[in-house]
């Protein structure tokens, strides 16, 4: 598998978890938040490449310091384009108060649609416009045309999918909760 390929397809997965707002489910009204420290192990990875078209599966699973689980199914589709991507993510999450549940308290699905054109390459880096689309527990959301500053260089190079995987996860969180 290409590191680069591998890189995107984890960081987008990472960013997805880290990003997902705890939501309370509308039959139960569990949340089921992680603590710190959170430890992300990924329990399944599949790629299968078919010319511009990549599809992935992926299963991680995000422990809290406080026991709670969170399981992550992905499945992610690119498209590839001489000037142009699609990305289509659909993810559902089981929320758990411990790994010894048997049902979550509480699931969410989320689908992501990301548009992108492809842009100027300065250094290390192309900057791309991207149009994204959620839909999720808060109903449909639709950001305004976002620039994004796109690494062309893995900077996670020679860490097993595994390692990748909590190092991007950490790496989003920080990004997301600076003061912790």
């Amino acid at each position: 598998m290409d590191d680069r390929r591998d890189f995107l397809k984890m960081g987008l997965v990472a960013m997805g978890m880290a990003g997902l707002p705890l939501a309370a489910s509308a039959e139960t009204g569990a949340k089921v938040p992680l603590t710190n420290p959170k430890k992300v192990t990924v329990i399944d990875n599949q790629e299968n490449q078919d010319g511009d078209r990549t599809e992935t599966r992926t299963k991680v699973e995000v422990t809290g310091g406080n026991g709670a689980v969170h399981r992550f199914e992905t499945y992610h589709l690119r498209i590839e384009r001489e000037d142009s991507y699609d990305v289509t993510t659909v993810m559902r999450v089981d929320k758990y108060a411990s790994a010894l549940d048997k049902s979550p308290a509480d699931s969410e699905l989320r689908i992501t649609i990301i548009q992108g054109d492809k842009g100027e390459i300065e250094g290390d880096y192309r900057n791309d416009e991207v149009k994204v689309t959620v839909f999720g527990p808060e109903g449909m959301q639709r950001m305004p045309l976002q620039n994004l500053k796109k690494p062309l260089v893995e900077p996670y190079a020679g860490l097993s999918l595994q390692d990748k995987a909590q190092a991007i996860f950490d790496d989003q969180q920080r990004r997301r909760n600076p003061a912790s």
